[in-house]
């Protein structure tokens, strides 16, 4: 598994868990809110933030485990997927900070009766969203640095998913040089283009001679012509005296 799927699955499974415990904290935040008919702005955004983040991310982690190459899993859809969702917690994030800052300026106190355990239930959202803020954007920042890379190099990465995208291989270079060597000691390229090796052919002189130094065209052709032929001439000669 390589280092972006890792990150992958612990940057979304992170933000699952703390989004879906944020989520909880901000509808309980905002029952009672309800109750004494005042609706504050932190909750419309945590709610969108915790319900889309708890239909969007087990999308992107559970179909791309049961299908492969599946829309949902293409990073050119996961990138503003993700853009969308840590937009919107660290909105969340800004919002209850202000509103914390409002209601407890000195921190979560027994100023009211029944007010410190709202008081940690504020701090819990804003916390949880800056945590999952930091954890999506580090990894979609990451993954389109990397997503450039990859294309720069020329790996089509925009239609695959993290998990099996091709970042800094370029197409092609999978295979394994073995350098030949040769009667020099020097390697020679045996690739696509490379000049086949030239080898040094001898050409011997017929059995029963001594080589020389220079070899002259005409000396070879006598060793080309048999003495076969001139000795049956002969023979047929004598036989034809004799008669």
């Amino acid at each position: 598994m390589t280092f972006i799927a890792i990150f992958r699955y612990i940057a979304l499974g992170m933000a699952l868990f703390f989004g879906l415990i944020a989520l909880g904290l901000t509808a309980h935040w905002t029952k009672g809110s309800l109750a004494g008919n005042i609706f504050f702005d932190f909750e419309i955004v945590g709610i969108i933030a915790g319900g889309l983040s708890a239909l969007a991310i087990p999308v992107l982690l559970v179909v791309g485990l049961i299908r492969r190459k599946a829309f949902t899993s293409m990073i050119i859809v996961e990138l503003p997927v993700l853009t969308v969702l840590w937009v919107l917690w660290l909105a969340t994030a800004a919002v209850v900070s202000q509103w914390g800052n409002v209601f407890y300026p000195f921190g979560c106190g027994d100023f009211l009766p029944g007010s410190d355990a709202w008081c940690r239930e504020l701090f819990a959202i804003e916390g949880m969203s800056f945590i999952i803020w930091i954890a999506l954007f580090l990894y979609t920042l990451t993954l389109l640095i990397f997503s450039l890379i990859g294309r720069s190099r020329g790996n089509p990465v925009w239609t695959v998913s993290a998990n099996e995208a091709i970042f800094f291989d370029r197409p092609g270079t999978d295979q394994t040089f073995v350098p030949t060597y040769g009667s020099t000691g020097a390697p020679i390229d045996t690739g696509l283009y490379a000049m086949p090796p030239l080898v040094q052919q001898f050409q011997h002189p017929p059995a029963g001679t001594t080589p020389t130094a220079q070899a002259n065209p005409a000396e070879f052709s006598q060793y080309s012509v048999s003495a076969t032929p001139v000795v049956g001439v002969a023979a047929i000669h004598a036989r034809d005296s004799r008669v």
